[in-house]
């Protein structure tokens, strides 16, 4: 290799671990992320240059990205709507992440097509001697065919490292919704925006540095893949049915009656799928994934089952005889005023008010009585003879 040929091969490398690095970073909060470069490009862009620079570089996109997080960002901090902006961050971090990574996608294209093309080519001349094209075993020398194809592989490399990592940064945002505590969120966001200060930080010192460490981060998200993809489903799931208002629509099938499982041997927490009432009893019905073979656990004989009823929404409980109760499957939010109806269709089962729920009627049927204006009837009965003194 001649000392040109090493010259550009190092560049291209530099360049493809600086493109690494920001599909990593941008991808644990792609809408500010995007907003932030895009800002950086626009302002370092000579003024007669601008209006050449793509969409997301612009500032209708980018003013707008960071006006939408900062409005999020100041509704997480009214007492109570804040609920409601957390539940809107689940969809604007979907939403953002669907634009972000096919652009951050095209960014490691642009400069690993042609490593990757060179490598496309060998593998065809190791496999298909007689395909190798002409003058394609020169050093460097690709046809057109195979830079598209790099081109291709590069960019769907770029989607897929993308969304391992969006997907493990996601689940901090319903981490943060399902939290009953605020410190915990400030712990959960403190940690997250360490993360990317971090990276950022190596990136920015030298690229190979922060290639090793987007390295790291893309092997610590693959390794929670499976439980980052139940957590959004849950999140997702979770959300849509509050936003939308799903539980007065809702209509209770026998055979179908989604849930996530909360306590079932065999089965990872809260992975999405249905119980079903069959011949032979209760079943849990899902596919890993959500696209694979259908699989289904068995539950517990219905006379060991109860469905209680909670705030948000209803559960299944395994109530045997001297144990204490413990939760098989959590039903999402559109089932939350359908208890009933779903121990009818799942049973008969047993149905009962959750404890905060049992307290939450006993305080409201107190304060009723104490600031109700109607008096209640006195009891009809015999008259009550008075002793008489003397």
């Amino acid at each position: 290799m001649s000392v040109r040929d090493f010259k550009a091969s190092y560049s291209q490398g530099r360049g493809a671990a600086r493109s690494i690095a920001k599909i990593t970073g941008v991808s644990m909060t792609p809408l500010l992320g995007m907003a932030i470069l895009g800002a950086r490009t626009y302002f370092s862009t000579p003024k007669d240059q601008r209006s050449k620079l793509p969409w997301h570089q612009q500032p209708a996109f980018f003013v707008t990205g960071i006006l939408v997080m900062l409005v999020l960002w100041l509704g997480h901090r009214l007492p109570i709507i804040k609920k409601l902006f957390k539940l809107m961050k689940l969809y604007e971090s979907k939403v953002s992440a669907a634009v972000a990574l096919p652009v951050l996608g095209k960014g490691l294209a642009l400069v690993a097509a042609k490593p990757i093309a060179i490598g496309l080519t060998s593998a065809a001349a190791l496999v298909l001697p007689s395909a190798y094209a002409a003058g394609a075993n020169s050093p460097g020398v690709v046809s057109d065919a195979a830079l598209h194809a790099g081109q291709a592989v590069a960019w769907l490399a770029g989607i897929l490292i993308g969304a391992i990592v969006w997907m493990a940064g996601h689940t901090v945002n319903v981490l943060v919704l399902i939290s009953p505590v605020g410190l915990v969120d400030w712990i959960l966001k403190s940690m997250k925006a360490a993360l990317i200060g971090f990276l950022l930080f190596c990136a920015a010192a030298n690229p190979w540095l922060g290639l090793v460490v987007s390295l790291v981060y893309i092997l610590a998200a693959l390794w929670i893949a499976g439980w980052s993809f139940r957590l959004m489903v849950f999140g997702f799931v979770f959300s849509s049915d509050v936003l939308l208002f799903r539980s007065g629509r809702q209509t209770i099938v026998a055979g179908r009656i989604e849930a996530f499982v909360a306590g079932l041997e065999g089965v990872a927490a809260r992975t999405f799928g249905y119980v079903t009432s069959g011949a032979e009893g209760l079943e849990f019905v899902y596919r890993p994934w959500l696209v694979f073979k259908r699989r289904s656990v068995r539950l517990p004989a219905k006379a060991e089952l109860a469905i209680e009823k909670g705030l948000i929404s209803p559960v299944l409980l395994r109530v045997g005889a001297g144990e204490k109760p413990s939760t098989l499957v959590r039903f999402p939010p559109r089932y939350r005023p359908h208890g009933a109806a779903i121990a009818v269709a799942l049973g008969p089962l047993q149905l009962r008010d959750a404890p905060v729920v049992r307290g939450f009627q006993a305080a409201k049927a107190w304060i009723k009585e104490q600031v109700g204006r109607r008096r209640a009837p006195l009891p009809v009965g015999p008259p009550v003879e008075t002793a008489s003194v003397g």
